[in-house]
């Protein structure tokens, strides 16, 4: 499910950036020890947490990043920055195919 919010007639996606994957990978070996264990206490996968460490996940829900800062003992925003994606206008926006009649 995309993250976001609405403005107005606006959908606004939201998501989620490592400011800096190897702070991250830092913080991690220094507050719960191994990539399982913090995708243990975060619950998501091992291989989700080495992803975001090497930069090959880029981007992340807000809840994924709210539940590794929880389990890494920080606030979100030490570790993550947001990333809001170009509006969608509801308005003009239809979610049934153009097709000719």
């Amino acid at each position: 499910m995309t993250k976001g919010r609405y403005d107005g007639d606006e959908f606004v996606e939201i998501w989620m950036h490592p400011r800096d994957p190897s702070r991250l990978s830092e913080l991690r070996i220094a507050t719960v020890g191994s990539q399982v264990q913090l995708a243990q206490a975060a619950s998501i996968s091992q291989q989700y947490v080495s992803g975001m460490e090497t930069g090959r996940h880029g981007q992340v829900s807000p809840s994924i990043a709210a539940r590794i800062a929880r389990a890494l003992g920080v606030a979100v925003d030490e570790i993550f920055e947001e990333h809001v994606a170009e509006p969608v206008d509801l308005a003009t926006t239809s979610t049934r195919g153009s097709g000719a009649s």
